[in-house]
Parts: structure tokens; sequence; C-alpha cells
């Protein structure tokens, strides 16, 4: 099966991360992800113990599409993170929030845990 050749044209870093044990913090983050609470509950409750990992990442904007070599293997199928196979040194990449919203949104993002927190 021949797959298109993919273009990045955002990365995403991980700027800190918190494994959460409990329902009420994980429940306080709707409507700072994409996924559904059903989605949400689903990969809580998923596995051996319960609790889901929070990523917290900033996201920059490349300055050109990086073009990537069609790869099934690498690709394929529903992937939530890939390697970057191609190198990066000569694209720009520029933070899609700056600075001072980007701090702002964490500050709030970390409020809402410690709230819900207090409160279980």
């Amino acid at each position: 099966k021949r797959w298109c050749p993919t273009y990045v044209c955002l990365v995403a870093g991980v700027e800190g991360s918190r494994y959460l044990t409990e329902w009420e913090p994980v429940a306080s983050l709707a409507g700072s992800h994409l996924w559904t609470e059903e989605t949400v509950r689903e990969r809580f409750d998923w596995g051996k113990g319960t609790g889901v990992t929070l990523l917290l990442v900033r996201v920059y904007r490349a300055d050109h599409p990086v073009v990537l070599d069609d790869d099934a293997e690498a690709f394929g199928g529903c992937k939530s993170w890939i390697e970057v196979p191609a190198p990066l040194e000569d694209v720009k990449l520029s933070p899609v929030l700056s600075g001072e919203e980007f701090n702002t949104r964490r500050g709030r993002l970390l409020s809402r845990l410690e709230v819900s927190s207090s409160s279980s």
C-alpha cells in the first residue's frame, strides 16, 4: 500500500508532565484538550491501575513545511506521537503562543489541578 508524503507544519515539545491518579483533577481539564469525557475516562481506567499522564506541550510553527517520506510503518495507523526522522536544523520554529500567553495558560491549568486536588 502506497502512502502519501507527510507534511509537518507544527511541532510540539513537552514542557512538563504529571501523572494524575484521581478523577477530579482529570475531569477539571475539560476544555483544555480535544478528547470527549468518555474517551478520557476510558484511558483513565485502562490498564492495571487508574490514571493518566498529563503532558504540558508547547507548540511551534515551522517557517516552511517539512516533508517526510512515505513510511507506512512509522506513520500508518493511529499515532499520538512520532519521532521526526528528517533533520529540522534548516527550519525556523516560532512559538504559536507568546511566552506571556503560554505562561498564563499554564498557570490557569495548574491552578485548576490544585483546586480540584484540594476539593477531593
